[in-house]
């Protein structure tokens, strides 16, 4: 596969990493091998797509010719897919935990390397985010650790759900992944 954030081709590089590395990869793993036998964890942007997002349009190839593509329409799209995606892998093994994973604003090199997907303001508000409410990855590995290896995680993943955010609390999926009919899809 091939791919630009310019929309030449129907997926772009960043969408590409995406199912790579927290589909297929966990796929070939955890779904096909079953190598992977207790639990599987992707962080990235859990139950925050919107109801907007056009599941007919993955690729956003709508998106990219009305020029609207960037940073926050590509997120909705990975959120919705990754969150259908591990939705749909627990129903397949109900043995595996696949938890999705919100860090919230954790003080990485997002920004950096996002370039050509975010403007300049965009870059100005993380940094301040960062600095009033973000935390180091330090901080944040606490709440994966805890969900997928302490016992008492473990019983609150059972009664609570798959999706959290950066505050240790559970949350719904994206809207469109909610809908068992668009995971299929």
């Amino acid at each position: 596969l091939s791919g630009d954030a310019e929309g030449t081709d129907p997926f772009d590089m960043h969408f590409v990493v995406q199912l790579y590395s927290r589909f297929a990869l966990v796929y070939k793993l955890a779904i096909e091998s079953h190598v992977v036998k207790k639990t599987c964890i992707a962080i990235a942007a859990a139950g925050q797509g919107s109801d907007k997002f056009d599941e007919d349009d993955i690729t956003l190839a709508k998106v990219k010719a009305k020029g609207q593509y960037g940073f926050f329409t590509g997120g909705n799209r990975d959120s919705a897919v990754l969150d259908s995606v591990f939705l749909e892998f627990s129903a397949k093994r109900p043995d595996v935990t696949f938890l999705h994973l919100f860090p919230g604003l954790v003080s990485t090199d997002i920004i950096a390397n996002n370039r050509g997907r975010t403007g300049f303001g965009i870059g100005v508000v993380f940094r301040v985010m960062f600095l009033l409410t973000g935390q180091t990855p330090e901080q944040y590995v606490e709440i994966p650790f805890y969900l997928a290896a302490n016992p008492e995680g473990q019983a609150r993943v059972v009664k609570e759900g798959t999706i959290w955010n950066e505050k240790c609390k559970a949350i719904p999926p994206s809207p469109p992944a909610a809908k068992p009919e668009t995971r299929k899809k």
